[in-house]
């Protein structure tokens, strides 16, 4: 069974639609949300039959999601593709992930992994990871904010 994926308009949730596995829009959907399908959002107005992405970057992006899932903890919300091959990710810890998706999937998973590794989560929340530039990686954190119930 091939993969469900939904895009729509970054702006508005107006026009969400279903896309094939080779980027075409094929039908109407609900606004979705959540973990449970591929979400791609984009600054584009899209028409029904139109090609929304083409099928290796869509395929890319559904084996990103599956990679992060297997080999980290992270879920991943939505990808923002307004600047193929540039995308953002949206986590569900509320972070964002940068990378390019012209990159194999394994190399920008390997790189998060390791800096993954050397960030103190317990202490600082990331605000975004940024692997976009081959054998860097760039990130911002903030403290945790501390919440003590007396």
């Amino acid at each position: 069974a091939a993969q469900q994926s939904v895009i729509g308009n970054q702006q508005s949730a107006l026009r969400c639609y279903l896309i094939d596995t080779e980027g075409i829009l094929y039908r109407e959907a609900a606004n979705v949300s959540g973990t449970l399908v591929l979400v791609l959002k984009d600054e584009r107005n899209f028409t029904l039959g139109e090609k929304a992405i083409d099928a290796n970057a869509l395929s890319r992006l559904a084996a990103m999601r599956s990679e992060l899932r297997s080999r980290t903890t992270l879920v991943i919300q939505e990808f923002l593709i307004n600047d193929l091959p540039d995308v953002t990710a949206y986590t569900a810890d509320g972070w964002r992930l940068l990378f390019d998706n012209s990159r194999p999937t394994e190399e920008t998973v390997s790189a998060l992994q390791t800096t993954l590794s050397n960030i103190d989560q317990t202490k600082k929340s990331i605000q975004y990871v940024d692997l976009r530039n081959p054998g860097r990686a760039y990130f911002a954190l903030e403290e945790r904010k501390e919440i003590s119930n007396f």
